[in-house]
């Protein structure tokens, strides 16, 4: 079964940057496969790539705490920021804290433990399977929310990363629980942005309060 999910990977990655979505999807599952075989201690290494593999099998992650230490991350950066009056700050801190640059680190690993070396590493001009990878995964996961089970139902573990959010939250009741990714028509708000643009929109305080901010793709491709 390895062997038959390497030769599968391998065959899609070989489209280069003619990958589709529908191919990008099929990788995803592969790869989820892939990592299914392996060892606990080897699972670790691909607890983002893992991740996004569920993310793109399901219409909801609410169970991860994988996903749920991302919302930490994106809660911390907003911390970060909330006093910043430059909007690349914000959009680079939180295009970073949303994991796809850790994504990308642990595909690359991935497959070069999957003796399919080089796929990644090196990207030319007008040979960037990395960023046509990452634009269909986008779109895959788009408007599939990551966001916390009802507290009530929390864990220890589940527990901690709240409380983590909580100790750090922007203002009193504006901690990060959900977070997804969608298109926002700029042109119809108040806002420096113009256009349609992917924007990750951020919810506090089950959801009652939103804020929504345009995601940088290039600071992926590194």
């Amino acid at each position: 079964m390895k062997n038959d999910l390497e030769v599968k990977i391998k065959s899609i990655l070989e489209n280069g940057p003619q990958i589709s979505e529908d191919q990008v999807r099929s990788l995803m599952i592969l790869i989820r496969k892939s990592i299914e075989l392996l060892g606990d201690p080897d699972k670790q290494r691909y607890l983002i790539l893992n991740l996004f593999c569920n993310w793109c099998a399901h219409t909801k992650i609410d169970q991860s705490n994988t996903g749920l230490r991302i919302l930490a991350k994106v809660n911390d950066a907003l911390f970060e920021v909330k006093n910043s009056q430059d909007s690349f700050e914000t959009q680079s801190k939180l295009s970073q804290a949303i994991g796809y640059v850790s994504l990308r680190k642990e595909l690359i690993s991935f497959l070069n433990n999957t003796n399919l070396i080089g796929y990644l590493e090196v990207n030319t001009p007008g040979n960037d399977l990395w960023g046509h990878i990452l634009t269909h995964l986008l779109e895959i996961i788009r408007d599939v929310p990551l966001e916390f089970p009802s507290i009530s139902d929390l864990d220890e573990t589940k527990k901690n990363i709240y409380k983590q959010i909580i100790k750090n939250a922007i203002k009193p009741g504006w901690g990060v629980l959900s977070m997804k990714i969608e298109k926002i028509d700029y042109s119809q708000l108040k806002s420096p942005f113009t256009g349609e643009l992917l924007s990750l929109r951020i919810g506090f305080d089950g959801n009652r309060n939103t804020i929504v901010v345009p995601l940088l793709l290039n600071i992926a491709l590194i």
